[in-house]
């Protein structure tokens, strides 16, 4: 009878751990959400091949689960471009730490060429948007052009 009621008080004991974990997990920071961001806008392939660069200006709402619900652009890029954001932005798991209210984030895409920036890296004017949050930079190489066969 000892066993049983050891293993019942451990088992109550763990699940109320992974619980509490679960939980602080499920509600994060806007550094989490921005570093998150970072790892998973990609910018696509055929906006490099186009030598597609420039800023986006992307909204969003969050919820009273502060889950992210409504996103639209203040100002967009290319669909290719917003739909990276986008999709980026709907994959987040996690609920953030915000109360419920409209954000806005800033994006440059930018091309490098030997690892500078082709263009001037200006910063937002975050006075232009309500509650913005943080400003962030997609990077990629110039594409690999194709050697000119001369006969």
């Amino acid at each position: 009878m000892k066993i049983v009621f050891i293993v019942i008080i451990a088992f109550v004991f763990c699940t109320g751990s992974k619980a509490q974990s679960v939980e602080l997990k499920e509600n994060v920071t806007v550094e989490n959400f921005r570093t998150y961001l970072l790892k998973n806008t990609m910018f696509p392939a055929a906006a490099v091949e186009s030598n597609v660069q420039g800023k986006m200006v992307v909204n969003f709402k969050i919820d009273s689960n502060q889950k992210i619900t409504v996103i639209s652009f203040i100002r967009h890029l290319t669909g290719e471009c917003d739909s990276a954001v986008v999709h980026a932005i709907r994959q987040y798991p996690y609920k953030l730490a915000l109360p419920s209210a409209e954000y806005t984030i800033g994006f440059q895409f930018l091309l490098l060429d030997g690892g500078k920036p082709d263009s001037d890296i200006k910063p937002f004017d975050k006075s232009l948007y309500k509650n913005f949050l943080f400003e962030m930079n997609v990077t990629s190489e110039f594409p690999q052009r194709k050697p000119s066969i001369v006969y």
